[in-house]
């Protein structure tokens, strides 16, 4: 006669004590997961907000201007023209679809604009600060900004 294997060993229908501390300890297991998972969730998985999408927009806007500057010599009349080989898709606010304002204000010097629906958390002193960071190797950089149409002002060096 074959033996049948249990799962889980009784004694007379009931749990032994070993088997309680198991089912306890996976029980305790499962909902530590639960508990790590829902702490990751918002900053994994969670799609990043509109405001924080403009900023990394304008900022990558930019990188891509000064980029333009350096090869070309001057600055673009429009953002159309930082799509010079139609690979790149120029950025527009993720709720109008509006582009970017964008504006000359100096031979070396222009301005960007967003509109944001809320002011950013840190550094809540600073407003209008920008700082630029490198995108090859830290990113575009970050930009504390109030709510409501906010610009950034980007004076490159004469060459």
């Amino acid at each position: 006669m074959r033996s049948k294997m249990k799962f889980i060993n009784t004694n007379n229908g009931n749990l032994t004590v070993i088997n309680r501390l198991s089912i306890s300890l996976i029980i305790f297991v499962i909902f530590l997961l639960c508990v790590i998972f829902s702490l990751n969730y918002r900053r994994v998985w969670m799609p990043r907000s509109p405001d924080m999408i403009r900023v990394n927009d304008v900022l990558s806007l930019s990188w891509r201007i000064v980029l333009y500057d350096h090869i070309n010599g001057g600055l673009p009349d429009n953002l159309s023209q930082l799509d010079v080989d139609g690979k790149w898709v120029i950025p527009t606010d993720p709720v109008t679809f509006e582009p970017y304002h964008y504006e000359i204000i100096g031979r070396k010097a222009f301005r960007l604009c967003a509109t944001f629906s809320a002011a950013s958390s840190e550094h809540a002193g600073a407003v209008g600060t920008v700082l630029y960071g490198d995108p090859v190797t830290h990113g575009y950089g970050s930009w504390v900004h109030g709510s409501g149409k906010q610009c950034t002002d980007r004076h490159l060096p004469n060459e």
